[in-house]
């Protein structure tokens, strides 16, 4: 939840990754109250446990390729990783 006399929601979207897994991601963009115009996204998600398996790394490049529809937007992401920064599936997120 957001703090309403700072943020109003713009939309959320939810999108489930193409595999057995059951995991997604959720997308919600907000606005500043007093700047409307001015919006950030958040991203939070969960990726598969197991950083060894190309499942994980595959869930990482659909959601790196969904993140592209906001570059426009400031984002901030968050989430269960199940990887470190010398992660193949982490690198894709970040580049």
């Amino acid at each position: 939840m957001w703090r309403k006399s700072v943020f109003q929601g713009v939309r959320c979207e939810v999108m489930r990754y193409n595999d057995t897994t059951n995991k997604l991601a959720i997308f919600q963009t907000l606005a500043f109250t007093e700047v409307p115009k001015l919006e950030i996204m958040f991203c939070c998600t969960h990726l598969h446990w197991n950083p060894q398996r190309p499942i994980q790394y595959y869930q990482a490049k659909e959601l790196r390729e969904r993140l592209e529809a906001f570059k426009h937007l400031p984002q901030i992401i968050g989430g269960d990783f199940n990887a470190d920064d010398t992660c193949d599936a982490i690198k894709k997120v970040n580049h």
